[in-house]
């Protein structure tokens, strides 16, 4: 549910006319069309949405069911359209040019509030370009087109990962081992240090095999990267927040691990604990 106050609210449904039970000059479909285009949701169509009933009816039903981050970038849309239709007809109040102005503010910082994955930060190139394309895609409330560029983040990371601590990913026959095998190899690389006084984070990568054997699964034969039947954006959602997590983990102990071995002295007890992802 978004955080768009209540006078803002009222400052939308003066601003568009919503007591008319319309939004602006939009029919059914124009307006179908456009919500679809800016924050992918079906107001007719969607499981939420099917219930009959007026175009502002609709929008404060986008008010009341939406995480605020697509809230913000549908209300910025509808504000430039609303602007660009009264400029046409040369009817853009002064008043109007005001409310405009103030309602993107608002607008604006609730867009802001992106429920956006973390990824690790890298100095690769390649994984900032497909970490650009992942937060896009999501802003775009389109978790599915994550799957794959995803999926080619996490292989080339982690393959960066097991090359900083000497595992091999390729076998003898030259072919690159599979990511549930090299989270394996780097399970057991963590079994040998020590770094922690408790084996949770052991637990942790070891659990995560599997997971990542069912990420490459459904990257194959549920996402984009082929012509498959595509899973749902509920489960996709999951899938990303899950992976990404992962991988934050993974690279908080990474660092950790790296300081260790940079260091002319045992670290001091703050030092673990202030790199521990949580």
């Amino acid at each position: 549910m978004t955080t768009l106050s209540a006078m803002d609210k009222r400052n939308f449904e003066d601003l568009f006319d919503m007591n008319t039970g319309y939004v602006i000059n939009f029919s059914n479909s124009s307006f179908q069309q456009f919500i679809k285009a800016s924050i992918n949701i079906d107001i007719y169509e969607d499981l939420k949405y099917s219930e009959h009933t007026s175009k502002a009816n609709k929008l404060r039903q986008v008010w009341n069911q939406e995480p605020t981050y697509l809230v913000g970038k549908l209300m910025l849309d509808l504000l430039d359209y609303f602007e660009n239709y009264k400029l046409k007809q040369n009817k853009l109040s002064e008043f109007d040019k005001k409310m405009i102005e103030k309602l993107r503010i608002v607008s604006t910082e609730l867009s802001n509030n992106k429920n956006n994955v973390k990824l690790p930060v890298n100095k690769d190139y390649n994984l900032n370009v497909l970490q650009a394309d992942i937060e896009q895609s999501l802003s775009q409330n389109k978790p599915i087109l994550c799957i794959d560029r995803l999926h080619t983040f996490t292989v080339r990371f982690i393959r960066e990962i097991c090359n900083n601590n000497n595992i091999e990913i390729k076998s003898d026959k030259g072919k690159f081992y599979s990511l549930q095998s090299l989270i394996g190899k780097l399970a057991k690389t963590y079994e040998n240090d020590n770094l922690f006084q408790s084996n949770f984070h052991i637990v942790v990568i070891k659990s995560s095999i599997s997971l990542f054997e069912s990420f490459n699964d459904i990257r194959n034969n549920k996402s984009f990267a082929h012509d498959n039947d595509i899973i749902g954006d509920l489960e996709a959602t999951y899938i990303v927040k899950s992976i990404s997590e992962l991988l934050i983990f993974i690279d908080k102990i990474e660092n950790l691990r790296q300081k260790i071995t940079n260091s002319q002295e045992a670290p001091k007890e703050d030092d673990y604990y202030s790199d521990i992802p949580f």
